[in-house]
């Protein structure tokens, strides 16, 4: 027998057909059951039931060590007994409301003050207003200053469009490429712009940068 044997998933399974009659995918996100996770369709996903510190459990039974930590917020675990008090507490008061917390304040001084290179504190309610609050403060540094500062912030812009095309869905990922293509043809390096096209042609036709992405491909060569 191995010494890692196969968990059974029948529960899960058949949580996740039910959940694929009212859930479009079956599952939230933008990830389908094997998408980017190089795991067998009847394998994922593992739908939860309970969870404790750093481990969750699925409906199955199966024990799991949650490395994920639910995507970055439970850094301390799940059913912290300080974390859950506080968080009773506030229910208490109210939870989620229409206008803006105190709270909202006292956070934001203490993440000013905690992170030495923080000025300001923005909130999000998702990855994708992060995102694009990112990619407005890349936009803000990139067209701003003199000739010498702006193909220098260019080249950070030009990281973070990378990287965020690394982590993006298919649709974002384009578009970061795109941009990154645009700026390295702004800093003068039209062979570098030529690989992210590229990547735009190959990996994402179907999209809106797809479509069009021939054009910029044309224009480096024509100039070639």
């Amino acid at each position: 027998m191995s010494k890692f044997p196969l968990y059974n998933t029948t529960k899960s399974r058949e949580m996740f057909n039910r959940a694929s009659q009212v859930i479009p995918g079956g599952i939230y996100g933008h990830l389908g059951p094997a998408e980017g996770q190089w795991i067998p369709v009847n394998r994922w996903p593992s739908l939860a039931e309970k969870a404790q510190g750093s481990y969750f459990w699925d409906v199955d039974g199966n024990k799991y060590i949650d490395y994920m930590c639910a995507y970055g917020p439970n850094v301390l675990g799940y059913g912290d007994e300080d974390v859950d008090a506080a968080a009773i507490e506030q229910i208490k008061k109210g939870n989620c409301v229409t206008s803006p917390d105190k709270i909202m304040v006292e956070c934001a001084e203490l993440l000013v003050d905690t992170v030495a290179s923080a000025d300001w504190a923005f909130f999000a309610k998702n990855g994708n207003d992060a995102t694009q609050g990112a990619i407005l403060t890349a936009r803000a540094i990139a067209c701003t200053g003199d000739a010498y500062s702006i193909l220098e912030n260019n080249a950070e812009a030009l990281k973070f469009y990378i990287q965020a095309a690394d982590h993006a869905d298919n649709v974002y990922a384009a578009a970061y490429l795109l941009k990154a293509g645009i700026i390295c043809e702004e800093m003068g390096k039209p062979q570098e712009a030529l690989v992210y096209y590229q990547r735009v042609k190959d990996n994402y036709p179907t999209t809106p940068e797809g479509y069009e992405i021939d054009k910029y491909i044309t224009r480096i060569k024509v100039a070639e």
